[in-house]
């Protein structure tokens, strides 16, 4: 494991504590490592990841988890302009193994996924 520090010397992709960290002649980019949240289930009254809120219609039976390996039933999530990393870790809504929405890869199906942040770091951000 390289350490934060070196790595930022580094480019290419790398993994910090649940996180993806890449580095390219342009950018340094840390996104959620879709294995650190391949197993979260919420549902969609509560946050997801401790930081995402989904907001849409609601049942009973709809689960908010990890867009995984359903990025390939997104059919337009290039268009975000996000890495592929990034949305396979972003939240989606499922009823039981279908994909229903994928806000954040452009999948809304009247859904919405916004982050919460926590108090202190909104303090910090004021």
């Amino acid at each position: 494991m390289i350490d934060l520090h070196a790595g930022l010397n580094l480019t290419g992709k790398h993994t910090l504590a649940g996180c993806v960290v890449t580095q390219d002649d342009e950018a340094l980019r840390f996104m959620r490592e879709p294995n650190a949240v391949a197993g979260m289930v919420s549902a969609l009254d509560t946050l997801w990841d401790g930081r995402w809120q989904i907001d849409g219609p609601h049942a009973p039976q709809l689960q908010v988890r990890a867009l995984g390996e359903h990025i390939k039933d997104v059919p337009d999530w290039r268009e975000t302009g996000l890495p592929r990393t990034s949305l396979m870790a972003s939240p989606a809504v499922f009823d039981g193994d279908a994909l229903i929405a994928a806000p954040v890869a452009g999948l809304q199906n009247g859904f919405e996924a916004r982050i919460v942040p926590d108090f202190a770091s909104f303090l910090l951000s004021r």
